[in-house]
Parts: C-alpha cells; sequence; structure tokens
C-alpha cells in the first residue's frame, strides 16, 4: 500500500476518504489509466490502510478558536524566526518576494481591493510582535489597510527598481507585508510582493497567489474556520506539547553522538562570521535520462525525494571523504488538516542522518535512505530548535548547528496563471542570498528534473560549483547505467581529472 500511495503521489491524483468512500482527484492531460486500473483493484486495502493511518493520526485534535485577548503566544516557526531577527534587524536574508510580469489591462483599483480583502482574511497578514514580560508575543491588528506603491519604469531599471523595493521590516511595527507595481506601459506591469518568513512560507505564497486569481475573478472564498494564532495557541498548549515531545527520543536517539561538521573542498577561507551572500547555478537533467530515473523509482519503489538526496548524499560523501553525512531538509509542517489553506509560517526543518558505506551498492544504499528519511519525516512535528536546545550543540559563527548543507524537492505542478484579460508571469530574479554553505533544489517537471544549486560565494567560486555539478551528473548516469553499482566503484572524475591525479 505504502508503495501504491507513493505511485499516486507521483501521479499527482489527490486521494482521500469521504465517509468511507475513496474519492479521486485527477489532473487533466495525464494518461492515468494503469494507476487507476491498481487503485480500482486494491481499492478495498487501500481504503482500510487509509483508515487505519487516519485513526493513528487522530491524536491531531480540533483546533479551537483562541480566546480573544491583546496579545497571543508565538509558534516554533515564529520563536525561532523573532530570534533570527533581534540578531540582526537589518538583515534581507528572511524576506520572500515574489515579483510577477502582468501582461493585459490592469485594475489598479479593483488590485488593491483585493489585496486588502486578503490582509483582512489572514489575521498573518496584519499581525506585529510586541516584547512583553521579556517574551516576544504577537499582536493581531483590528483592521490594516495597504496601499499599493507606484512607479513608472523602463525594462532596463526593473532590477534596480526591485532591489530598491525590498527593505528591512520592523516587526514591532510592520505592516510585514508591502506592495508595488511597476509601469512599463499601459498593458504591461510588474507586481512586486515582499513579506516576511515570520508571517509566510513557501506554501503560503501558493496560497496568495490562487486566492487573489480567484478574488481577481469575482469569486468568493470560502470563510477561514481558524486563523493563525489560533494553531500558535493549540501548539504551545501543554497536551499538544506532550504529544510533540514524545518524538524527541527518536532525534536524541539518532543524535546520540553529534556528527562531525562537513569539510567540503572551499576555495576560501571559511570566515569567522558567516555570512549570507550567495550564487546560484542551474542545471537540467535531459528527457531520456529523467525517463530513465522515474523508472528506477517505480522499480525500486521509492520517491524523486529520496533517489536525488541518495545522489547529493554520494557527491558529499565523494567530495569529503565522510561517511557520516547530515543533510538539511524542510517539511511543510501543515500536519493538520485545519491548516492547508492558511497564510502563515510553519516551516520546519529535518537533519537527515545517513551513513555510506563504500561496499554499499546503491541500490542498497538508496533502501537506507527510504527508511530513514520516512522514519524521520514521521517525527517530523519536533522541531530543529528544540533539538539544538536539547543536545546542548556547542554554537559556532562560522557554521550552522548540526549541518551545514540543505536539499528540497519539489514536485508540484504549475498552475494556470492567465485570469481574463491579464497574463502573469514569473518575473526571473537572481537569488543573492545563500543560508547554507550549499542547497540543492530538485524540481519534477514532468519531462525533466531541473536542479538549482545555491552556495556561500564567501566558501566557493562558480567554477567549482559547476565542477561539482558535473560530478553529481556522473554520480546519476552511473546509476542508471547500473542501480546494482558499488558506492567505491562511482567514479566522479573526468578524464583529465583523473590525469592529472
Amino acid at each position: 500500500m505504502e508503495n501504491l500511495l507513493l505511485k499516486i503521489r507521483k501521479h499527482k491524483i489527490g486521494l482521500h476518504l469521504d465517509n468511507g468512500a475513496l474519492r479521486l482527484n485527477v489532473p487533466k492531460n495525464r494518461d492515468v489509466r494503469e494507476i487507476l486500473e491498481e487503485i480500482k483493484k486494491h481499492k478495498v486495502e487501500l481504503i482500510r490502510f487509509i483508515e487505519n493511518n487516519q485513526a493513528v493520526n487522530s491524536k491531531f485534535k480540533v483546533i479551537e478558536k483562541a480566546p480573544e485577548k491583546d496579545y497571543y503566544t508565538l509558534s516554533s516557526a515564529q520563536k525561532r524566526m523573532y530570534f533570527l531577527y533581534e540578531y540582526n534587524k537589518t538583515s534581507l536574508n528572511y524576506n520572500m518576494p515574489q515579483v510577477v510580469c502582468l501582461e493585459g489591462d490592469l485594475e489598479m483599483d479593483l488590485l488593491r481591493k483585493v489585496f486588502n480583502t486578503l490582509i483582512a482574511r489572514h489575521e498573518s497578514l496584519r499581525t506585529v510582535f510586541k516584547i512583553v514580560d521579556e517574551t516576544p508575543v504577537q499582536k493581531i491588528l483590528d483592521s490594516q489597510e495597504i496601499d499599493i506603491s507606484f512607479f513608472n519604469s523602463t525594462e532596463s531599471e526593473v532590477p534596480k527598481k526591485i532591489e530598491s523595493f525590498i527593505r528591512p521590516f520592523d516587526l514591532n511595527n510592520g505592516p510585514l507585508i508591502r506592495i508595488g507595481v511597476i509601469r512599463l506601459s499601459q498593458r504591461k506591469h510588474i507586481l512586486m510582493l515582499d513579506m516576511h518568513h515570520i508571517i509566510t512560507d513557501g506554501v503560503s505564497d501558493s496560497i496568495l497567489v490562487k486566492e487573489f486569481m480567484a478574488l481577481y475573478t469575482g469569486k468568493t472564498l470560502s470563510p477561514l474556520s481558524v486563523q493563525y494564532k489560533d494553531y500558535a495557541e493549540w501548539q504551545q498548549q501543554d497536551s499538544r506539547q506532550l504529544e510533540i515531545s514524545d518524538q524527541k527520543d527518536f532525534w536524541l536517539n539518532l543524535f546520540n553522538e553529534v556528527a562531525q561538521p562537513l569539510n567540503l573542498p572551499t576555495d576560501f577561507k571559511r570566515p569567522l562570521v558567516k555570512g549570507h551572500k550567495g550564487g546560484t547555478i542551474s542545471f537540467t537533467l535531459d528527457t531520456e535520462q529523467t525517463k530513465k530515473l522515474k523508472s528506477i523509482n517505480e522499480e525500486l519503489g521509492s520517491t524523486g525525494f529520496m533517489l536525488f538526496l541518495s545522489m547529493y548524499h554520494i557527491l558529499l560523501y565523494k567530495l569529503t571523504n565522510q561517511k557520516d553525512i547530515v543533510i538539511g531538509t524542510p517539511v511543510s509542517g501543515r500536519e493538520h488538516e485545519d491548516l492547508n489553506n492558511m497564510i502563515g509560517m510553519f516551516v520546519n526543518t529535518l537533519p537527515l542522518r545517513n551513513e555510506l558505506k563504500s561496499e554499499y551498492t546503491f541500490r542498497e544504499f538508496l533502501s537506507i535512505i527510504k527508511t530513514n528519511t520516512l522514519a524521520c519525516i514521521g517525527n517530523q512535528s519536533y522541531q530543529y530548535e528544540s533539538l539544538i536546545d536539547e543536545l546542548q550543540v556547542k554554537r559556532d559563527t562560522s557554521r550552522n548547528p548540526l549541518f551545514d548543507v540543505l536539499f528540497s524537492y519539489q514536485n508540484f505542478m504549475e498552475g494556470e496563471l492567465d485570469i481574463p484579460g491579464l497574463k502573469l508571469s514569473t518575473y526571473l530574479m537572481e537569488d543573492m542570498i545563500s543560508k547554507f554553505d550549499m542547497s540543492l533544489t530538485t524540481t519534477d517537471k514532468n519531462d525533466h528534473f531541473t536542479f538549482k544549486i545555491a552556495y556561500s560565494t564567501e566558501l566557493f567560486s562558480s567554477d567549482t560549483i559547476e565542477r561539482f555539478i558535473s560530478y553529481y551528473k556522473r554520480i546519476v548516469n552511473s546509476i542508471i547505467a547500473n542501480v546494482d553499482i558499488k558506492l567505491s566503484d562511482i567514479n566522479i572524475l573526468s578524464t583529465q581529472e583523473q590525469n592529472q591525479l
């Protein structure tokens, strides 16, 4: 059943139970006849499997509305963000800008109305943060009308306009959302939206876009049953904290001995205080490689996340000759169904620890990755910061606690961004921030996998990252050729590099 659910997810099919009946949401323009036959064949077992899991998850009780009061507690994720804000109030590292090209007839009055409706709908968008009795708390403003900054510009001036628009936020006074429009011509505009990470995350950005498009086209949104403050109060209740603490033993056992820092071959000496200046380089696997990798996933019952995480582990193993490696990965943190349509900060980071042995075959190592990843995700409610505190990790200003590299996997379907009279498209910006030594993001775009490496420019030159990418591609090709290849037999060096050695 687990493998069948992995296949269902891979085919982007939504699935849930409705009064004991199996309901499917099948995407358009995809041939899913084969998987639908398999679902039909195992329908009874699948329903039983989901019901059993729902029984296990019944401990997630209804999130009740918090009583009205002046101030509310912070969620664990907000506490993390507020600490980072206090550490450096002028930093842009936790700004989350979105920039969109708008082509067509833009109605400015309607645009302003839609955003103010969204701010009224989501309390998180009109939240500020105060210190009461030396403790940070959140305060929900009754109302907050926001105006839209308007600029005229040429195409060549747009990058500078965007750069000047993205500024530090004042968490104590707000607002923590700002909106701007650059007019390029009568029928072409650039929409700029900037929010602080303490009130939003990646899933929230998608919710905001979806609801913006619905409201702009005159649709009515269903009311929210609870708001972010209700979630924060619920999360910090003793009963909920007790449930979360049940997962503590898992993480303490995983890190009963803290792993050694990952010593990547850097171009420049590591600074005493970690900075966040970064660069990005993207690359793509072709359609044939993608097809073969998806076939491997099918054969081995794994996911794209597990497959590329295992390859990333191998790359780091080859670069450092270290066998015990920790890679951070973000999880949405939306374990309760009441949170699915809520804008707010929910993300937690999981430190995935795996040990590599040269005698492992790739098939064996992927199986280990699968087992360990599922175990970590099953214990994702325990917060990363709580683990750091519990382990009493010695703070090193030049490094991130527990891990210095990150991996994330995106397999969402890009939604239609056309609305009557207006076409929306993403404005591509160069990301100049890297919170870690190196981060690998993999995206499944159906017929090919795309990758982006964000890296610290204080540690690496772009030439070195390009070299790392060539190594990663060789690992991919070695595994496509033979999933039973031993890790020791995977050669990442080019012929020229071998001759040089």
